[in-house]
């Protein structure tokens, strides 16, 4: 039977007309109008009585074969009928009996919810008035402390944090008794943030550590004191930047120099001094004098402030004022004061240098005397931090110069590290050109006299003189001393005549390169022996820089030893020659008994060799210096 019904859907899904009543989204409405647009109604409705009638067969034929089952389900139906109406009564009942207890539940409920409600209304009510009857009390206080001026500013400030602590969290904004109250602990608060604040600056300025400590005290109960530690902090760094410009303004060193020219005498009209005249460099000077103290006292009253920080404490929860400041990261103050002030520093120095040229020539010519001026201010430093007390628990605060993560020379230094390049570019450029005219007029046929070596020592001895102010500029300057000397010593080799047969003659007197030699090697070695006596003099700063030097005149010497050596093998090779000649003595003759005739001649070829030394002697050796190169050679 299945396989009939089958073939009866197959047979309607192969029918055009039947296959849209198969359709999920059959409508009705559409095919009726298909159908009218078709032109042909009467077809389609025999086409739909047939498949109505197959249809009605279909279920028929249907309905005879499962007559017993539909008649069973049939009777299934009464039955579960009857258990739906028990199941509805039973829940009619059981609607009944929710009504009834919810008649009996929510008017308890509402009226517990109720005075639940007044009862929290009521404790909020009594907390507020309790908060209220304090504050007015902390307000009675407050009044007479604020009366009691800065010796009652502490305690003021702890019953105003009191009052903020026990107005957390309420608002009193529309109480009309408490409003007094309000407005006195707003004014008491304005009042004492511009007390500390005043405090603060003075007493950092006056460096009285008791005023600072009571002006932190005050702001760590306003819970301002993050804020206005760094705001001094970058207020002290804008100070020393109108310092430093006001130091490096072209017009007011102009004006200062002018005033110094004009004081001179009567009568005489204040001229434009503006460039390298003695009174503007004086005036520039003095006016960085002026600015490194105001870094020292700035550096001085930051280092003090840290102190303190380290040293107070909050009295309730016993935190130190500096641990609260770490907390945010901003624990080392001084620390990063300093590199503000070296990046500050660098960043005006360079501005200076770049907008006048003047400044820029003051500072690079007497970079040394600008740097003696910085190292003063570290040893000013230093000597500060070593009477830096401890703090409260026991650690030195405040120790900035000792910390291994934190150069402060290092800083300072890359401070002045262009004008510092250009210093030593010109300390070179003077030491070569004090080489180069000392040599210029030279030539194998002309040597360099006295006069031009002095030069060259004079213009050593200045540069090394004045750079022996710093350990580190020493040692720089140093190395260019030590170009100089190669250049030197290479320009010496260049003019020596080591080749040809005026150079290397030894049987006659000397010739004219003989005797330029000699000269030059008495030249070599009166500026090797004055610099190693300049050098064990102890005048220089470091130790390392007159190793640096000596290093160099080894150079010296091994120009000497060059000069010298052809020579000498020229000798020895001629003493060579002449002892062989004693293959040619006649050894047969008698020996003379020089006891019996002490005149008695000797041999040819001794008295040859005899004469030759001496005349090596006379001639070349007596003329070379007594430098170890020669001595040993």
């Amino acid at each position: 039977m299945a396989e009939d019904t089958s073939g009866v859907l197959e047979q309607f899904e192969d029918d055009a007309v039947y296959k849209q009543f198969l359709l999920d989204d059959f409508d009705a409405k559409s095919v009726a109008c298909n159908a009218i647009q078709d032109l042909s109604i009467s077809q389609h409705l025999s086409k739909l009585a047939t498949g109505i009638s197959l249809l009605d067969k279909e279920l028929h034929s249907q309905v005879s074969a499962h007559y017993e089952d539909l008649l069973a389900q049939a009777s299934g139906i009464e039955t579960l009928e009857g258990a739906l109406q028990t199941m509805c009564a039973s829940i009619q009942n059981l609607q009944a009996t929710s009504e009834r207890l919810q008649s009996k539940i929510v008017e308890p409920y509402n009226k517990s919810w109720t005075q639940t409600a007044m009862l929290a209304r009521l404790q909020q009510t009594c907390d507020m008035i309790r908060r209220m009857g304090r504050l007015f009390q902390i307000v009675k206080r407050l009044r007479l402390q604020l009366q009691g001026g800065t010796k009652e500013i502490t305690k003021a400030a702890q019953s105003l944090s009191e009052a903020d602590q026990l107005l957390e969290g309420v608002d009193l904004s529309g109480v009309e008794v408490a409003q007094d109250e309000l407005a006195v602990l707003e004014n008491a608060r304005q009042e004492l943030e511009r007390q500390a604040e005043r405090m603060l600056e003075k007493g950092t300025e006056s460096q009285n550590q008791a005023q600072v400590g009571t002006a932190l005290q005050v702001l760590f109960h306003l819970q301002l004191l993050q804020p206005r530690v760094l705001q001094l902090v970058r207020s002290t760094l804008e100070r020393l930047r109108d310092s430093v410009q006001q130091a490096l303004s072209v017009g007011s060193l102009d004006q200062q120099a002018s005033a110094a020219f004009g004081n001179r005498g009567p009568g005489r009209a204040a001229m434009p001094v503006t460039g390298s005249s003695a009174a503007f460099r004086a005036a520039l000077w003095t006016s960085m004098d002026r600015l490194v103290d105001s870094v020292c006292q700035a550096c001085c009253q930051i280092q003090q402030l840290e102190q303190v920080l380290a040293k107070k404490k909050d009295p309730v929860t016993h935190v130190v004022f500096l641990q609260e400041l770490q907390k945010s990261g901003h624990g080392d103050i001084l620390r990063s004061f300093w590199l503000s002030l070296a990046e500050m520093l660098s960043d005006e120095l360079a501005k200076a240098a770049a907008e006048s040229t003047f400044l820029r020539q003051a500072f690079e010519g007497e970079y040394p005397k600008l740097l003696s001026l910085f190292n003063g201010l570290w040893k000013r430093l230093d000597q500060i931090e070593g009477q830096t007390p401890a703090s409260s628990d026991g650690e030195p605060s405040g120790h900035f110069l000792s910390q291994d993560d934190f150069k402060l020379e290092d800083a300072l230094c890359g401070t002045l590290a262009p004008l510092e390049k250009a210093y030593l570019s010109r300390s070179l450029s003077r030491l070569l050109d004090a080489v180069n005219v000392a040599l210029s007029g030279s030539s194998h046929e002309s040597r360099p006299s006295q006069d031009d070596l002095d030069g060259i020592l004079r213009a050593i001895s200045s540069e090394l003189r004045v750079a022996s102010v710093d350990g580190r500029l020493c040692r720089l300057v140093a190395k260019n001393v030590a170009q100089a000397v190669h250049q030197l010593a290479a320009r010496c080799e260049q003019l020596a005549a080591l080749e040809g047969a005026d150079a290397l003659q030894v049987n006659g007197p000397a010739t004219h390169a003989q005797q330029c030699n000699a000269a030059l090697l008495h030249l070599l070695h009166l500026f090797q022996t004055q610099m190693d006596s300049s050098l064990s003099g102890n005048s220089l700063e470091s130790p390392e820089a007159a190793s640096i030097v000596r290093t160099a005149l080894k150079t010296v010497e091994a120009v000497i030893q060059g000069i010298v050596q052809p020579l000498l093998n020229a000798v020895s090779q001629s003493i060579e020659a002449i002892i062989l000649t004693m293959h040619e003595e006649d050894f047969c003759t008698p020996a003379v008994d020089r006891m019996a005739a002490p005149d008695a001649p000797c041999s040819l070829y001794m008295r040859e060799l005899q004469q030759f030394l001496s005349h090596c002697q006379t001639d070349f050796f007596s003329a070379w210096p007594p430098a170890p190169a020669v001595t040993q050679g």
